[in-house]
C-alpha cells in the first residue's frame, strides 16, 4: 500500500470515522526513514477555569500519537522524545466568550514560549467563542509542552470537552524537521 493509496481512502465528503483518518495518517507518517511524529490529546469533558489566573488545560484523552510514547495525558502534556522542530497547534472553545482580556498560552518546560492574547468584547468585538494558537518551536529531548488559558473575567469560564465530536479543548504537535 502507497500513501497515495492510504490518502486516497479518506473520503472528501467527510464520511470517514476518526478511526479512519487516523490509520490513515499514521500509515503514510510512519514510511520513510525518519518518521515525523504527530500526536494530539484532548478534553473529553468541560474543565472551569479561574478569574485572573493561568490555568493549565487538563488534557485527559488521546486522539493519537504515531511515536506512542509523546503524548502523557497523566501529566497533560507532550513528552518531547527528539530534538528538532515541531509545530504546535492549541485550541480552546469556551462556554460563554469572556467580556475580559483572554490569552492562550503554549508553555515549554515551565515557562511561556508563545502566547495569543487579546482583548473582549469591550474593547473589540469577539466573533467567535474559541481561540486557537499555533507556533513552530525548537524543542530539545526530555522538553515537555502544555497548554494554558487565561481570562481576567468572572471565574467560571469553561474549556469546552467533548461538546461535539471535533469542538473541544485540544493540542497537537508534529515534527517537522
Amino acid at each position: 500500500m502507497t500513501a497515495e493509496t492510504d490518502i486516497a481512502a479518506i473520503d472528501d465528503s467527510g464520511a470517514n470515522t476518526a478511526s479512519e483518518v487516523r490509520t490513515a495518517l499514521t500509515s503514510v507518517l510512519a514510511r520513510g526513514s525518519d518518521t515525523h511524529v504527530v500526536a494530539q490529546m484532548y478534553r473529553s469533558s468541560d474543565q472551569s477555569l479561574s478569574s485572573s489566573v493561568d490555568d493549565k488545560i487538563d488534557f485527559n484523552a488521546e486522539d493519537f500519537d504515531t511515536d506512542g510514547s509523546i503524548v502523557n495525558t497523566g501529566s497533560s502534556r507532550f513528552d518531547i522524545q527528539d530534538t528538532g522542530y515541531y509545530r504546535v497547534d492549541g485550541f480552546w472553545p469556551w462556554s460563554d466568550p469572556p467580556n475580559d482580556q483572554w490569552r492562550l498560552t503554549i508553555y515549554v518546560n515551565g515557562s511561556e514560549a508563545d502566547c495569543l492574547m487579546t482583548r473582549g468584547a469591550s474593547a473589540s468585538p469577539i466573533s467567535s467563542s474559541m481561540a486557537y494558537i499555533s507556533a513552530v518551536l525548537y524543542l530539545e529531548s526530555s522538553d515537555y509542552v502544555e497548554l494554558y488559558a487565561f481570562t481576567d473575567g468572572a471565574s467560571g469560564i469553561v474549556a469546552r470537552g467533548g461538546i461535539y465530536a471535533r469542538i473541544r479543548a485540544s493540542m497537537t504537535i508534529q515534527r517537522i524537521v
